[in-house]
């Protein structure tokens, strides 16, 4: 099994290559702003909550409605089976509780593989599987993002 992965790895590393022209430059005139810590602290929350709760409320419906919309005029949020996450929102769970506890905003890359590996082991899909599987095999975040040799890296 490990052998099948290593060649599916080098075939992915010498055929998908590193497209870097294809990154996005950013042109025009910057400002600085200036905002409030309380307020940018609010305004963080209110995302990471915002993503949270939304992601949990809208799995049942995920990959349903490609031909036309759901109906929504009486879909009120609920979660009668339980709340389950996926990895639209797991590394947040995961990240702000390390933050939390280690109070440090940046967490080393040697912590976040310890945390892939011993709390995001399901629902995982595309680039995330795919840096989950290289860490399985010893490779060490940013390593796992880098797209020669993570073929999902730059999906969207």
């Amino acid at each position: 099994m490990k052998n099948k992965i290593n060649i599916i790895l080098f075939a992915a590393f010498f055929l998908c290559g590193a497209p870097y022209g294809a990154y996005a430059q950013v042109k025009g005139d910057r400002k600085a702003i200036s905002i409030a810590a309380e307020i940018m602290v609010d305004k963080i929350r209110g995302g990471l909550l915002g993503q949270i709760i939304g992601n949990i409320n809208g799995m049942p419906h995920e990959f349903k409605y490609f031909e036309v919309p759901g109906a929504i005029e009486s879909y009120r949020p609920a979660l009668p089976d339980g709340g389950i996450t996926d990895d639209d929102t797991d590394f947040e769970w995961v990240y702000i509780y390390q933050m939390q506890k280690s109070r440090n905003a940046f967490i080393p890359y040697k912590d976040i593989n310890a945390l892939w590996t011993s709390r995001i082991n399901r629902n995982i899909w595309c680039a995330n599987r795919f840096a989950r599987h290289l860490m399985d095999l010893g490779f060490q975040p940013p390593l796992t993002g880098n797209i020669t040799l993570n073929p999902w890296a730059e999906f969207k």
